[in-house]
C-alpha cells in the first residue's frame, strides 16, 4: 500500500526486507529458539524505526474503542491431546520427511524435498485433526493393523468439540421459554467439515445443524446467515472460515469453535467476528481447539508474533513519538512465543514438541524456515489429493539418495 501510494518511501522490496523484515524476523522468540540480546534489540530498533515511518499516515479505531455497547469477547485456547495412534501416526510420519542433510542433493531433488515438506505440513494439520484424513481404510489395515480408522477415538479434538457441546446443552431437550448457547464451528478444510458433520451428527443424534463452505454460492450466503439467526432451532453452523470468515453477521452465535486455525491470525479474527459484531447481545466465547505437541502449537506462536508486530506498529498507546521505546519492543518480542508448556518428551525421529522437523545441519534448513514463509499460504486443495503410502515411498527415497551422495563424498580415495 505504502509502495502505491508514496514510492519508495520505505524502499523498495529488497531495501524493506533488509532494514525492517529480516531484523525483524531474526528476533522472533520460539520454543526452540531464543534469539540473543544483540539480535533482540536489532529487532526493536528496527520495529521502532518502522513505527516511525509509518506513525502519521496510520489512524486505527478498533470495535472495543468506537462500539462501547458490545458485549466482551472472550478467547479460550484449549490444548488437546493426541490419542495413541494420532501419536504414532504423527511421529512416523514426520521421522519419514526427515532428511540428515540438504548438502548434497542436486538441485532438482532439493524442489521435489520442498513440494514434500508442504505435503508433509499440510499431512500433519490433518492428522491433528483425525488420522482418517491422511488414511484410507486399506492403507491403516495395512500399515498400521487398525481396523477402525474411522473411529471418532483416534481424535483427542473431536472429543473435546463433543465435551464443549454437551456442556451447553446441545442435544437435549430445549425447555419451552428457555434458550441456550447455539455455534458457530469453523474449519479450514471442507474435508475437516463433513468429518465434523458426521461426527455431530452420529454422536449427538438431536442435534440440529446448517452448513456455510464453498459449495454454497455467494450469491445465496447471506440468505443462509439471515436463516441461521432467525431460527434458534439451529444448534450449530459449520462454516469454512475462507468462505464464512468475512462479511456476514451471525450474531444467532454467542459460542464459536476453532477446530483448524490460518496462519493469518486476522483470518481467524475476522472470522470469529462474525458472531462478535453490531446486534450481538451475548458474551461471545471463542474456544480455540488445538492439539498438543503438534504442528498448530507452531501455527499459533506464529499467530501471536504477528500480532505483537501489528499492534506496536500501529497501536493507539504508541500514538506519541516519546511512548515508542526500545525497551518496550523488547518486552514485546519477549513474550511474543508460544506459552503452552511442554507435557511430554520430545516425539521421536527429528520432531520437536512443536512439530519442527529438522531437515539437518549441512544445509542449514529446517521446517521452522518453511514454515515463517508459509503467512500467505491459504489453499491447501493443491495438496490434498495424494496417495500417503506414495508419499512415505517417496520420502523414504529421497533420503536413500542423500544417503548415497553422502557416502560417495566421504568414501576414502583409493589414490590417496
Amino acid at each position: 500500500i505504502f509502495d502505491f501510494l508514496m514510492p519508495g518511501y520505505l524502499g523498495d522490496a529488497a531495501e524493506f526486507r533488509k532494514q525492517y523484515e529480516n531484523p525483524i524476523k531474526r528476533s522472533e522468540t520460539t520454543n526452540r529458539f531464543k534469539p540473543s540480546p544483540a539480535v533482540k534489540e536489532a529487532g526493536a530498533l528496527a520495529m521502532e524505526s518502522l513505527h516511525r515511518a509509518v506513525l502519521l499516515f496510520i489512524l486505527r479505531r478498533t470495535k472495543s474503542q468506537v462500539l462501547n455497547d458490545l458485549p466482551p469477547k472472550v478467547i479460550q485456547d484449549i490444548i488437546c491431546e493426541m490419542t495413541t495412534f494420532q501419536r504414532k501416526l504423527y511421529s512416523e510420519t514426520a521421522a519419514a520427511a526427515t532428511l540428515e542433510s540438504f548438502g548434497n542433493l542436486t538441485a532438482v531433488e532439493k524442489s521435489k524435498q520442498g513440494a514434500h515438506t508442504l505435503k508433509t505440513i499440510s499431512l500433519l494439520r490433518r492428522i491433528a485433526l483425525h488420522p482418517s484424513l491422511v488414511l484410507s481404510s486399506e492403507e491403516a489395515q495395512r500399515n498400521f493393523n487398525i481396523s477402525d480408522i474411522d473411529s471418532f477415538a483416534h481424535s483427542g479434538k473431536l472429543l473435546a468439540l463433543q465435551e464443549i457441546l454437551e456442556e451447553a446443552g446441545i442435544g437435549k431437550r430445549l425447555q419451552p421459554g428457555s434458550s441456550r448457547s447455539r455455534f458457530l464451528i469453523f474449519a479450514q478444510q471442507q474435508k475437516s467439515l463433513d468429518l465434523v458433520h458426521k461426527f455431530l451428527t452420529t454422536e449427538i443424534p438431536g442435534i440440529n445443524l446448517m452448513r456455510l463452505d464453498g459449495s454454497v454460492q455467494e450469491m445465496d450466503r447471506a440468505s443462509i446467515a439471515q436463516r441461521f439467526n432467525n431460527d434458534s432451532s439451529v444448534d450449530a453452523m459449520l462454516v469454512s472460515t475462507h468462505v464464512g470468515g468475512l462479511g456476514l453477521t451471525l450474531t444467532g452465535a454467542d459460542k464459536v469453535v476453532f477446530i483448524e486455525h490460518d496462519w493469518n491470525p486476522q483470518n481467524d479474527l475476522q472470522a470469529m467476528d462474525r458472531a462478535h459484531r453490531i446486534g450481538q447481545t451475548k458474551t461471545v466465547f471463542v474456544y480455540r481447539l488445538i492439539t498438543e505437541s503438534s504442528i498448530e502449537e507452531q501455527i499459533m506462536s506464529k499467530q501471536a508474533f504477528k500480532l505483537h508486530l501489528a499492534n506496536t506498529i500501529v497501536s493507539s498507546e504508541n500514538v506519541s513519538m516519546k511512548s515508542m521505546n526500545t525497551k518496550r519492543l523488547l518486552d514485546a518480542f519477549a513474550s511474543s512465543g508460544s506459552k503452552a508448556k511442554k507435557k511430554r518428551q520430545q516425539l521421536d525421529n527429528g520432531l520437536d514438541p512443536i512439530g519442527e522437523l529438522k531437515i539437518g545441519q549441512k544445509g542449514k534448513s529446517s521446517m521452522k524456515s518453511y514454515l515463517s514463509e508459509l503467512a500467505e499460504l491459504s489453499d491447501e486443495e493443491q495438496y490434498q489429493e495424494f496417495n500417503f503410502t506414495s508419499f512415505l515411498t517417496e520420502m523414504k527415497t529421497m533420503r536413500s539418495i542423500n544417503a548415497t551422495s553422502n557416502a560417495r563424498i566421504h568414501a576414502p580415495d583409493p589414490a590417496a
